[in-house]
């Protein structure tokens, strides 16, 4: 499936994620580029007072000011008041900057929030092949460490246009006195940060790929210990599982430290090399015998120097973020897709599935390899329709087509009397239960189990804490003979049904199914775990419960096929 992401991710990864905004966040991030500009006039005021304020003290004339120091001088502000200037322009500058910390974070945070919900919409809205090809451990990663990755990069880039925005009105401050010595630190730091980012940028990207590789391969190698858990147990050979995932945690590791080196270490060079030029410049003016003329300015550079460098360190360490959360950023985008989340939004049918029709269904994965053709049957309300065949012969793809999640290569399937595709003319939702054969228990109660499904209809969510038609479905599904056990429903069923038995674990996603109160039960392969008698005694019940709905079997078991009212041979 083409995402309509796809032509945008040959752009910079942060340019998407930029038109991706919503409405709301593009005034907040405009609110936090108002504050940053207070925040900057907060810092030239401090500089600017710290020049004739030091003037004053050393009985120096201020000839020539930085900014704002003629204005101080036409209005002949005197000791006190140029304090009280620095102080309150200090406060300001301060309280803008915690406050542009938060708001940082915060927008952050809502635009996560907002890129999360659209990446689990888009996911959840892909169709059925979309599964079948798609590493399960790329999804789960995307969906627990990349979007992670992704909230960094938009804090890094919030960062990014704050530290430019103030490192521009102070340097201006600065430069509009001390140009010579200025233009030459601001050279030296540009061009050292640049030639950094253009030597790194390569190796950052790469190692960014690299992380965004090694967390999947690391989530799929716990995956595979768990779901081995009983070999490993038996076998007694966790090594390699152990041996396997040590080794990718030491490379990822070592991709992210040396991207932490080569984001932190700038910093400390530039430092030493303005401690150097400050006790150079300090040199040359004392044996110029300058006198304590330059003492001002020197300490106006040292502060616009203690300001600027973190700032420019914060905007090289945000530049070299997006560099390696580049590849993460890309591979959650890959998955974002709001065309489909359009197409998939409900229809609001609110018609029963009365009749299904399937009229010269054929399905194949190439010309030669055709799976089943020319599949026509007519299913009607009462029907118990039982798919058989051997292994292979394509049962459960036959289920797939009549509940629209595959398309059948030639022939249709018409419900109601009106015909449906792949992205629907029909809305099945809450009209079908749907039992598979890998079944989904939730690490939670029997209640929670039978009651959790979010498809359910309206009226039924309403009534979610109706015990009694929760055991009553539990009955029907033989989950107990005659009376429910004392607390039942409070019952622990374990991470993926570990607790229950596996017959007991298809009885109760029956239960599930006849919760929901559906138009259509589809059961593919249930009862493989039950024997015969208790299978018998359960379609019993099922047919007996629902007498008013369709009911899809796909079975091996001649058990369930001599109770079939219509049968579907491949």
């Amino acid at each position: 499936m083409t995402s309509d992401f796809d032509d945008k991710l040959g752009q910079p990864a942060l340019m998407v994620l930029i038109r991706v905004m919503p409405f709301g966040t593009v005034f907040y991030f405009l609110a936090i580029i108002f504050v940053t500009l207070i925040a900057t006039f907060g810092e030239i005021l401090t500089i600017s007072s710290i020049q004739p304020f030091i003037n004053n003290i050393t009985g120096e004339s201020t000839e020539q000011g930085f900014l704002l120091t003629n204005i101080f001088s036409k209005f002949e502000i005197g000791d006190d008041q140029l304090l009280t200037l620095a102080i309150l322009s200090i406060f300001i500058a301060s309280t803008c900057r915690l406050g542009l910390i938060w708001m940082n974070i915060d927008f952050t945070n809502k635009l996560s929030e907002y890129l999360s919900k659209l990446l689990m919409q888009s996911i959840l809205a892909k169709d059925l092949k979309f599964f079948k090809e798609q590493s399960s451990d790329e999804i789960i990663s995307a969906f627990a460490i990349k979007i992670g990755n992704v909230s960094s990069s938009i804090l890094a880039f919030t960062n990014l246009v704050t530290s430019v925005i103030i490192t521009i009105g102070i340097s201006i401050a600065v430069l509009s006195a001390e140009i010579s010595y200025t233009l030459q630190a601001m050279c030296i730091m540009i061009i050292l940060y640049l030639l950094l980012l253009t030597s790194l940028r390569n190796r950052m990207n790469r190692n960014g790929a690299l992380i965004a590789n090694k967390q999947s391969q690391l989530i799929s190698i716990c995956q595979s210990a768990i779901g081995s858990i009983r070999d490993i147990m038996l076998n007694k050979t966790p090594e390699p599982y152990v041996q396997s995932y040590t080794t990718e945690l030491k490379k990822l590791n070592r991709a992210s430290a040396v991207n932490t080196f080569f984001n932190q270490s700038p910093r400390f060079v530039l430092e030493a090399i303005f401690i150097i030029g400050v006790m150079i410049l300090g040199t040359i003016h004392e044996a110029s015998n300058s006198g304590t003329a330059f003492i001002s300015s020197l300490a106006v550079l040292a502060l616009a120097a203690q300001r600027i460098i973190p700032l420019m360190q914060q905007s090289y360490s945000a530049i070299a973020n997006l560099f390696a959360s580049n590849q993460a950023i890309n591979d959650v985008l890959s998955f974002l897709d709001t065309k489909v989340i359009e197409n998939k939004q409900k229809t609001n049918n609110t018609d029963s599935i009365k009749k299904i029709q399937l009229i010269d269904i054929s399905f194949g994965y190439s010309s030669s390899k055709i799976l089943f053709s020319k599949v026509n049957q007519d299913i009607s309300v009462g029907d118990f329709l039982i798919i058989k065949g051997k292994t292979g012969s394509g049962k459960s793809t036959l289920l797939d087509i009549i509940l629209g999640f595959v398309s059948p290569k030639r022939g249709k399937v018409v419900i109601n009397g009106n015909e449906y595709l792949e992205n629907g003319k029909f809305d099945f939702a809450g009209k079908v239960a749907f039992v598979p054969q890998k079944i989904f228990i939730l690490n939670g109660s029997i209640r929670d189990n039978i009651i959790f499904n979010m498809g359910v209809r309206s009226e039924v969510r309403e009534d979610n804490n109706d015990d009694d038609k929760v055991i009553d479905c539990c009955r029907t599904a033989l989950f107990f003979d005659e009376e429910a056990p004392s607390d039942f429903l409070n019952t622990e069923c374990g991470e993926n049904g570990s607790k229950l038995s596996g017959g007991q674990i298809q009885r109760l996603a029956l239960a599930r199914a006849l919760y929901k109160n559906p138009d259509l039960i589809v059961l593919d392969e249930f009862g493989s775990a039950l024997d015969h008698a208790t299978l018998s005694k359960v379609i019993a019940n099922i047919k007996s419960k629902f007498k008013d709905g369709i009911v899809i079997f796909v079975t091996h078991s001649n058990v369930v096929a001599q109770e079939a009212s219509k049968t579907i041979s491949l």
